[in-house]
């Protein structure tokens, strides 16, 4: 059998053939870590970033680098954060949370009910209704990914959903107010809108009154968000009954009538001689000496 031997021409080309598939690799690696988060951006480009929970207008200082890890950053400058003329202390963000700007018009009011279309960091938009209202950020329920879902936004997270107008009216004064649309009519067990003054108890009646306005209003889960008028960083959601108007004063009329009072059955175990047994007490009237009744004059 004859030996088979690399000649040198076999040699040659092998190293060059590896470095060559190195190459390709490498590059098919770094196309596939460009492919994530937004593309396209350029030096100026004026752009939306989400650095915490809300999004922060700024521009492109810098072009899009792959970090090597799966992803690539741009880096940005956020718009009233001084740094050198040069940006060279502007932080690189991930290009996940670097988006176009979703609106640009952020002098834009929006009423209750009004129909919404709203962004998330991540740069996904939903269609939605606003629910409530607090400066500048506003309550949207919508539905994601068939989940229903609550957030609160900001303003530039917010704009008018596709092919809506919204409806003014005359208030009197001369200016003009946003109509309440047909969302904001009461429910069934509300009392109180958006922007109504109100009297809450934070630990249902347990605990001193307290003062603020509705924010938002869940008709489903049949709560207020109240934002206390002391400290206006403050605003938690209340069930319906603990909330009520701001001259309500509390009264005693439902405790006054007749009452029949008894003791309720109860079931309890004891163990005697190693076995266990369950023994039954039967409910019982309150003799009448031991209950003194109110009857209403």
């Amino acid at each position: 059998m004859r030996e088979l031997k690399h000649t040198p021409i076999c040699k040659s080309l092998f190293l060059p053939l590896c470095l060559a598939l190195g190459l390709s690799l490498l590059s098919c690696q770094t196309a596939l870590a460009q492919q994530e988060g937004p593309k396209g951006f350029k030096i100026g480009d004026p752009v939306e970033v989400f650095t915490g929970s809300d999004a922060e207008h700024g521009f492109i200082v810098g072009d899009f680098e792959d970090t090597g890890f799966g992803y690539g950053t741009y880096q940005v400058h956020i718009e009233g954060v001084k740094f050198c003329n040069n940006h060279a202390t502007d932080t690189r963000i991930h290009s996940k949370f670097v988006n176009p700007r979703f609106q640009s018009d952020t002098k834009k009011k929006f009423g209750f009910g009004e129909d919404v279309e709203v962004r998330r960091y991540d740069g996904s938009t939903y269609k939605g209704e606003v629910t409530g209202i607090n400066g500048d950020k506003y309550q949207v329920r919508y539905s994601r990914q068939g989940t229903p879902s609550s957030e609160w936004f900001h303003i530039t997270n917010v704009r008018a959903a596709p092919g809506k107008t919204k409806i003014t009216q005359n208030n009197g004064s001369g200016s003009t107010s946003a109509a309440r649309p047909a969302a904001n009519a009461l429910r069934p067990g509300q009392k109180f809108r958006v922007g109504d003054r109100v009297m809450y108890h934070g630990m249902g009646f347990l605990t001193a009154p307290s003062f603020g306005t509705v924010v938002a209003v869940d008709t489903e889960k049949r709560l207020y968000t109240v934002r206390d008028e002391k400290d206006p960083s403050s605003a938690y959601s209340y069930p319906y009954y603990a909330v009520v108007a701001p001259t309500y004063k509390a009264n005693n009329h439902f405790f006054i009538g007749k009452w029949d009072v008894r003791i309720v059955g109860a079931t309890s175990t004891f163990t005697r001689n190693g076995d266990t047994y369950r023994r039954y007490s039967g409910g019982m009237q309150l003799p009448r000496y031991l209950f003194q009744s109110c009857v209403k004059e």
